[in-house]
């Protein structure tokens, strides 16, 4: 096992590295400029004449149109998918045996379960108070204004797909072709990071989920276990979200 998860990946791409950041940029400016579109459309309903983009938040977008989620994850895949195809990146293996990747995708979900109950508990002991994440607290927030429906189409479907192909599937897979572990260690590193926590101990509840994902990913040298784990991990949180 050891041995195949310290091989090279395969499939290379002449000028990956490259490649990988550039595709990067563009994913976050699609997303910049959908945000100031959607923060236009919303002055042109309000009348207003101005927006304070300073103090704005996500959940000034769901008021500005409860579609803001889904739309900025629709445009994100489609810049990632361009791209990939574009530059020849080999992410999907379509004749994966679909019942295979339900199956191995909630047993690795288990031991992601297991990972979070246990962590919840050590930042219960550094916080008493502790009740979610401030990532958590602002995606609750942000997705009151939107139906259940839309709010479970971009954050538990499309989000992870995005996710995936981002952390796991460029960064791990393309980057660093040749180191894999240094290419798991960036991603875990910044997958924490993109997660907004307030503390070190919150950005190590992200970066662990992160690892699992990545650990994943680097067995099964199939990114779609990776989506699977974190589509039903994602699945959960949005129904406790709703109370469901």
């Amino acid at each position: 096992m050891w041995q195949r998860m310290n091989q090279a990946w395969q499939d290379p791409v002449k000028g990956s590295w490259w490649k990988v950041l550039l595709l990067m940029g563009a994913y976050l400016a699609s997303q910049i400029l959908a945000e100031w579109g959607l923060i236009q459309y919303g002055l042109a309903q309000s009348g207003l004449d101005s927006y304070d983009l300073v103090g704005a938040d996500l959940s000034d977008l769901v008021y500005i149109h409860p579609w803001a989620f889904v739309i900025l994850e629709a445009i994100a895949l489609v810049v990632l998918i361009l791209g990939v195809s574009i530059w020849g990146f080999k992410l999907f293996d379509w004749t994966l045996n679909k019942w295979k990747l339900l199956v191995g995708g909630f047993a690795i979900y288990g031991i992601m379960y297991g990972y979070l109950t246990i962590y919840d508990q050590v930042l219960i002991a550094y916080n008493p108070a502790f009740e979610t994440t401030q990532n958590q607290a602002a995606l609750q927030v942000s997705t009151q204004g939107a139906p259940f429906l839309l709010t479970f189409l971009a954050l538990a479907i499309l989000g992870p797909i995005v996710e995936e192909i981002l952390f796991r599937g460029l960064l791990m897979k393309y980057l660093l072709p040749q180191l894999p572990w240094l290419g798991l260690a960036i991603s875990s590193v910044i997958f924490g990071l993109l997660h907004q926590p307030a503390n070190a101990l919150e950005w190590g509840l992200y970066a662990g989920m992160g690892l699992i994902l990545g650990l994943t990913y680097l067995k099964t040298r199939r990114l779609e276990y990776a989506i699977c784990v974190h589509i039903i991990n994602n699945c959960v949180a949005v129904m406790m979200m709703h109370g469901l």
